[in-house]
């Protein structure tokens, strides 16, 4: 029997008439070419089974990877050198490591310039606050100064009053 032409031959359901004998004779006289699939805990690469694909060499794809427009943006990515030929895996690597340190520095420099920005804010609301209080400070002496003068007026004026009414 073929289990291509066949393909439920040997599964007995459920209401199915035949007998477990037979289905189990027909699985052991019937041999699968491969053994059954074993799920992995974790994808295998495909360039441990031997499969890589090469999209560099694909013939369907030399039009568009040729073209101004994809040659810059694979560059742009590291999968090309300056010349325009393909990078090896360890180059490309080396090209994301490297971008991956610049973008770090970008960041790090970013925040650093960030903070530094924000104290010296800080640094220049404090001395505007200083100098408000040193202005206010002066019109304060200023006001007191000049109602301390007022008061020696009325004072002068209240005893010239008093003198003159003495006499």
């Amino acid at each position: 029997m073929d289990l291509l032409a066949a393909p439920h031959a040997g599964v007995v359901g459920v209401g199915s008439s035949s007998s477990s004998s037979s289905a189990a004779a027909l699985q052991q006289s019937t041999t699968l070419p491969h053994p059954p699939a074993v799920a992995h805990p974790r994808p295998v690469s495909r360039e441990r089974e031997g499969i890589a694909y090469d999209p560099f060499a694909d013939r369907h794809l030399a039009h568009y990877i040729r073209s101004n427009h994809m040659q810059q943006q694979l560059r742009n990515i590291g999968l090309l050198d300056a010349n325009g030929s393909p990078v090896s895996e360890v180059e490309f690597r080396h090209f994301t490591k490297r971008k991956e340190r610049c973008e770090k520095l970008k960041h790090t420099l970013a925040s650093q310039i960030t903070h530094d920005v924000i104290e010296e804010r800080k640094r220049l609301e404090k001395l505007q606050h200083l100098q408000l209080e040193r202005e206010a400070r002066a019109v304060r002496i200023q006001q007191l100064k000049h109602e301390q003068e007022l008061l020696k007026q009325r004072a002068a004026h209240t005893d010239e009053s008093r003198i003159t009414a003495e006499q």
